[in-house]
C-alpha cells in the first residue's frame, strides 16, 4: 500500500489556485496545480493517466485548439449530432459553436449534412482527415505503446488490459 501525505499547500484562498504537493512512497511527488483531491486514488490515477500521455502521445503536427479536440471526439463517440448538442457538450453558445464547426468543414475535418427525417437539422460528421487529427491528438503512439508493453510479461499486459477495460466500461 502507497503512503501518501500531504507536505505542503500554497495559497489556499478560496478563489486563487494552489498547489498541492503529495509525497508516494519512494519519495515521488505528485503535484496537482489548482485541485484538491480528497480521494488520494484519484491523485494517483490522474498522475498516472497524465505521466502516460505525457510520454507515450502521438507529436503534434495540426495546430488545432482544445475545443477542436472535444468535438471532433465528441462527434465520434455520439454518432450523427448537430450544433445544439457541440454547444451544449462545449458550453459556448450556438454562434460560437456554429463558428468552431465552420472553420473544421474549412479545414476538412467534418463533414456538414441534412438529417433525412429533419431537413432542418444539420448532422455533423468527421471526414477520414478528422478521424487521423483525432487519432493523433488523443491517442498514444502506437510504436512508444509497443515499446512500453514488451518491457511487461504477460501477467501485466493482462492487468493493464483488464483495468483499462473496466475504466472505460465505467466512464460510459
Amino acid at each position: 500500500m502507497q503512503q501518501i501525505s500531504v507536505i505542503q499547500v500554497n495559497n489556499m484562498h478560496h478563489q486563487e489556485p494552489f498547489t498541492l504537493h503529495l509525497t508516494i512512497r519512494y519519495n515521488r511527488k505528485i503535484r496537482c496545480k489548482g485541485v484538491l483531491f480528497v480521494n488520494s486514488k484519484i491523485a494517483l490515477l490522474n498522475q498516472y493517466w497524465t505521466d502516460i500521455y505525457f510520454y507515450l502521445h502521438y507529436p503534434h503536427k495540426e495546430k488545432i485548439s482544445h475545443q477542436v479536440v472535444r468535438i471532433l471526439q465528441l462527434i465520434d463517440k455520439q454518432g450523427e449530432i448537430g450544433i445544439n448538442e457541440v454547444a451544449s457538450h462545449i458550453q459556448v453558445s450556438h454562434n460560437t459553436a456554429s463558428e468552431h464547426v465552420k472553420r473544421m468543414i474549412e479545414n476538412g475535418y467534418v463533414l456538414k449534412g441534412r438529417d433525412p427525417l429533419d431537413e432542418r437539422k444539420v448532422i455533423l460528421s468527421l471526414t477520414d482527415l478528422g478521424n487521423e487529427v483525432l487519432h493523433r491528438n488523443t491517442s498514444l503512439d502506437k510504436d512508444k505503446l509497443e515499446q512500453v508493453l514488451n518491457k511487461l510479461d504477460d501477467d501485466e499486459k493482462d492487468l493493464v488490459e483488464q483495468a483499462l477495460k473496466i475504466l472505460s466500461e465505467r466512464a460510459k
